[in-house]
């Protein structure tokens, strides 16, 4: 870019005055460096965007990990807590199924101290109906018991089984968010570095891009001329092409004509070109164009482009020209009363509509 910019500068500085000269020579090498400008300008704000979206998805991903790793640690305390309630449940059928065990022998096997040993202490046939079913409540509440807890022990080894398998699944995802915030991280590196060498090319260009405009500048002397006596030019030797009175309405319609205006300020070898789109001073090889407004009872020119063969040119030519400049066009003296309410950009006219 360096010795593109010398190359350019040369030439550009080498064209002298003549516009038709700089038309020719300077502004291919200009409108080229404008364009390059304009893509690596682009450039960079794309990537940065695609850095910001890069930052945006790492937060999201880093969000979802923490959720994640937050969800596997409540899932491993209640694995945790089931696997408690599971010893406690196991510690209780295993006592649940002494008792039975033990009650069952009491009824069923010869011992000192027997079913048939406790029947026989009955002193009558109802004493012994009344210990038999005694006993046999007895048996029967801790079987009952018995069972529910082995109900309970198979349900709590189900639900264990059920949040061992949720705690994997997570163990499983935390994994891959992980992975997934390593990659957004190293890509967002990767991005990050693109930026930097698309800000560096950016930033080379503009400062090539800047001594262009200082040699534009340079070559460009009979628009600078022209806008540096602007105030000077012989408006008042333009005559208006039309005049219109509306006498009902007390409205007065002034048109000057493109054609008028040229020949009464003769500024060639540039002429002012009149459009609906604004006011364009124009040569061979350069326009210069913008709207007209009402400043202070004036019709003031505020041109806002300016084009070298095609190009636009750059940054810094347009407020190095214009600066510390008024473009007014002045305008027929009204009669007392009337005042200047708006203005009307035609092809080739400009009307200047005065009112009450």
């Amino acid at each position: 870019m360096p010795a593109i910019r010398v190359v350019m500068l040369a030439a550009l500085l080498a064209l002298g005055p003549p516009a038709a000269a700089l038309a020719a020579s300077a502004t291919p090498s200009a409108g080229s460096a404008y364009g390059q400008y304009q893509q690596q300008t682009a450039a960079v704000t794309k990537i940065a965007e695609q850095v910001a979206a890069a930052d945006a998805a790492i937060v999201r991903a880093q969000g979802d990990l923490a959720t994640l790793k937050s969800q596997a640690a409540a899932t491993q305390a209640h694995l945790a807590d089931l696997r408690g309630q599971a010893a406690r449940m196991s510690t209780q059928v295993a006592g649940q199924r002494t008792r039975v065990d033990a009650a069952v022998r009491f009824l069923y096997e010869d011992g000192s101290v027997s079913f048939l040993g406790v029947l026989l202490q009955a002193t009558s046939f109802s004493d012994f109906l009344t210990r038999f079913s005694l006993v046999v409540q007895v048996v029967t509440a801790e079987v009952g018991l018995l069972r529910t807890a082995a109900a309970d022990q198979a349900a709590l080894a189900k639900q264990e089984a059920a949040v061992a398998a949720t705690s994997q699944h997570l163990a499983t995802e935390t994994a891959a968010q992980a992975a997934t915030v390593a990659q957004l991280s190293k890509d967002q590196a990767a991005r990050t570095a693109a930026l930097a060498a698309a800000q560096s090319q950016a930033a080379s260009a503009a400062a090539s891009l800047a001594a262009l405009d200082q040699a534009l500048l340079q070559g460009l002397p009979e628009l600078n001329q022209v806008l540096a006596g602007w105030s000077q030019l012989p408006w008042g030797n333009v005559q208006p092409a039309n005049v219109s009175v509306d006498l009902g309405a007390g409205d007065v319609a002034v048109t000057l004509s493109a054609s008028g205006l040229n020949a009464a300020v003769s500024i060639a070898p540039l002429a002012l070109a009149l459009a609906p789109a604004g006011v364009s001073l124009a040569a061979p090889g350069m326009v210069l164009t913008g709207p007209v407004a009402i400043r202070g009872g004036d019709v003031t020119w505020e041109p806002d482009q300016l084009t070298v063969a095609g190009a636009p040119a750059g940054p810094g030519v347009l407020p190095a020209l214009l600066a510390g400049r008024k473009l007014v066009i002045p305008v027929p003296a009204p009669a007392p009363g009337l005042s200047l309410k708006s203005v009307h950009l035609g092809d080739g006219s400009l009307q200047l509509n005065f009112g009450l």
